[in-house]
């Protein structure tokens, strides 16, 4: 069967073509009327079945259409389904609501569409003085499609003024695509931001505001808000520099005290050239500068702080477009305040500081004893309490009395004090440690007491008397030390040679130095010139402490007699030296002539005298010493007849060098000028002085 939904498909259709048939023949009127009695149909669905094709259309009474009972093959008049979704738009477009533009004379739009365009949208002035006018065109345009009136309300501030320059339209209203064209006239009353507006108000649109800005490229520095100058001693100066450069536009800048700022802001150079914060002791300079973009300044901040304490204080830097940013300086005093940490030799720790001077425990070094000349070491640490590089310097001091100490800092230095520190001056680093090196070299025996004293510079201190020093006494360290003179002798003290010794021949002794002091020396030997000649081995020696070295002396004379002389033990660090007294008798060697009795004599005998006989006897020399000699042989000079004028005996060798135990065979020849007898002396001599070649 066919259900009621095909009965309303098939009645809209033929409304449809109701509509069609008498839109020809004028009876509009009549077919929507029966068209709107014809929406209600009864359908008794109990009994019958709506089918567009066997649906037979009877007269309309009272609301009703009657219809028969379709065939049995109905569904071949059907419509088609895709027929059916045309069918079905056609009818939506039918009844749909049409709308209709309006005529734009007449109302408001009811449209958003802009109706007057401003070129430009901003008006910007970036460059600008003071007591100068700028000016710049605007143009307001008619973008919409009939003519139309606007009106131009003036700026508010006196700053900005607005004339008309261009006018085209007739009668107030502007042709659509034209413009009308204003001057807008600017006239700084400061170098700061200025700000304004302009509202175009058109015929039937919506309010257009132009805005109107005076306003430079803003300077950008580089300055951190907060200035951290770091750590200072109290009463010393911290000078420290912060660069300043400008990214932004150009700008004139003045350095105020916080709420101090001017409410004119008029720049001038009647600035102090520097600011000086009494209560937090910071002074900053320059207090006035100029820069352009990239342009750069130094801002120095110097701090001297009185106390110890954490000190800030806040600042403003005025800017020339009336502007101005507010800046924190900071910065710490501290106590200068230095500790031992160790000291060779197992000194305990301690701390010292200069706030609790009168009941800190001072720091004392004790040198062992030792000879002059001699080096002792001692290393120490010391530790920078502070955060504050401290600037130093070592002086050796005397321990004053009490009528002293109050002048103490121009009557202590001791320049002859054996102590030395090393580094004597330098920088020690924040919150680091030291390592020192106190070395004792005394030159003379003597005790020794002084006090190293540690000055930490540019740090003002009053002393007691009133005088002001530009440094201050951070540390003192006690120095102490006995020096004992050097305790060396010889063994013996003299050397006494017993007998005669020979001329020429070597005599050998041995010394002994014996070292009781506490250290080492150093010894040479020394000895004057003359016939007694030395040779000392070792010459020159180290003998240990609490030992003895021997060495042995060699002496040799040139010439007979009897010698006193004295050497010299010469000693390291020691003024006075050792002297050694020698003593020894010589004589020249002894050379004889031997013979068969102790009285040796040449017996010639009876010689037959004629006119130039002769006769010839041998002999022999000794030398009885261990040395080479030198001798000679001669008639004794009251035996040669005097009137003869000439000695009988010829040898021969007058003279020579014999060896040491040489037995010589010589021979003389007797010549008498005379018959007499005859008896005579023969000497033979050794010389008792050695010749140096």
């Amino acid at each position: 069967g066919i259900n009621a939904e095909y009965g309303k498909q098939w009645y809209q259709r033929r409304v449809r073509e109701a509509v069609v048939s008498t839109q020809s023949t004028g009876r509009n009127t009549e077919v929507m009327e029966e068209h709107e009695k014809a929406r209600t149909i009864q359908i008794n669905r109990d009994t019958a079945v709506l089918a567009p094709a066997n649906i037979k259309r009877s007269t309309l009474s009272a609301g009703y259409i009657k219809v028969q009972a379709p065939t049995k093959n109905a569904w071949r008049d059907s419509m088609h389904p895709d027929v059916r979704k045309e069918e079905q738009k056609g009818l939506e477009k039918l009844q749909a609501k049409s709308h209709f533009l309006k005529t734009e004379r007449f109302g408001k739009d009811t449209t958003e569409e802009q109706i007057f365009r401003t070129v430009p949208s901003k008006i910007h002035f970036d460059s600008y003085k003071i007591g100068e006018s700028y000016e710049q065109k605007l143009k307001i345009k008619n973008v919409s499609n009939s003519s139309r009136q606007l009106k131009v309300l003036p700026p508010k501030t006196k700053y900005f003024t607005i004339s008309k320059s261009v006018d085209p339209s007739q009668k107030g209203a502007i042709a659509p695509g034209l413009s009308v064209e204003y001057t807008v006239t600017f006239l700084p009353g400061s170098l700061g931001l200025h700000q304004d507006e302009l509202q175009i108000i058109p015929q039937g649109g919506a309010l257009t505001n132009v805005p109107l800005v005076g306003e430079r490229p803003p300077p950008k520095l580089s300055l951190p808000d907060t200035l951290d100058c770091g750590y200072c001693l109290v009463n010393g100066t911290l000078r420290t520099q912060f660069k300043c450069k400008n990214s932004g536009g150009h700008g004139i800048f003045q350095l105020y005290p916080h709420a101090t700022v001017p409410d004119l802001f008029l720049f001038n150079d009647l600035l102090p050239p520097k600011f000086t914060f009494e209560d937090t002791g910071f002074t900053v300079t320059p207090t006035s500068f100029a820069l352009d973009t990239g342009d750069e300044v130094v801002i120095e901040v110097e701090f001297r702080p009185g106390e110890v304490a954490r000190s800030t204080t806040k600042f403003s830097l005025a800017v020339d477009n009336c502007t101005f940013q507010d800046y924190f300086l900071t910065a710490e005093s501290q106590s200068c305040r230095v500790q031992t940490i160790a000291v060779s030799g197992g000194e305990s720790t301690v701390d010292y500081d200069i706030r609790n001077e009168e009941t800190a425990e001072p720091v004392t070094i004790n040198f062992e004893d030792q000879n002059p000349g001699t080096t002792e070491e001692k290393i120490f640490i010391l530790r920078n309490c502070v955060n504050v590089p401290l600037h130093f310097n070592w002086e050796i001091c005397k321990i004053l009395t009490e009528e002293e100490e109050s002048e103490s800092v121009l009557l202590s230095t001791d320049t002859i004090a054996p102590f030395q520190i090393s580094p004597s001056i330098g920088i020690l680093d924040p919150a680091a440690e030291a390592t020192f090196t106190i070395t004792c070299n005394p030159q003379n025996a003597g005790k020794y007491d002084n006090v190293a004293r540690l000055w930490v510079d540019d740090i003002p201190a009053v002393l007691p008397s009133g005088l002001v020093l530009e440094r201050y006494d951070a540390l003192h360290i006690t120095l102490t030390h006995l020096t004992q003179p050097h305790q060396i002798k010889l063994d013996p003290p003299a050397l006494v040679v017993p007998g005669e010794n020979v001329v020429g021949n070597m005599v050998s002794k041995t010394v002994r130095i014996v070292n009781e002091s506490l250290s080492d020396t150093n010894v040479k030997w020394a000895w004057p010139e003359g016939d007694l000649k030395f040779c000392v081995h070792p010459e020159s020696l180290t003998v240990g402490a609490g030992s003895s070295r021997t060495v042995q002396i060699d002496m040799e004379s040139l010439s007979a007699g009897d010698k006193e002389t004295h050497l010299t033990c010469s000693l390291e660090n020691v003024d006075k030296p050792l002297k050694l007294f020698v003593k020894a008798k010589f004589r020249g060697p002894r050379v004889t002539i031997a013979g068969n009795k102790e009285d040796p004599a040449l017996d010639f005998g009876f010689i037959h005298f004629r006119q130039g006989c002769s006769i010839q006897r041998q002999f022999e020399i000794n030398n009885h010493d261990g040395v080479h000699a030198k001798w000679s042989l001669a008639e004794v000079d009251h035996c040669v007849d005097k009137d003869y004028g000439q000695s009988e005996f010829q040898f021969s060798e007058t003279g020579g060098e014999i060896g040491p135990y040489e037995t010589r065979q010589l021979h003389v020849i007797f010549r008498p000028h005379l018959p007499r007898s005859l008896k005579s002396f023969i000497e033979c001599t050794s010389k008792t002085e050695l010749e140096i070649n």
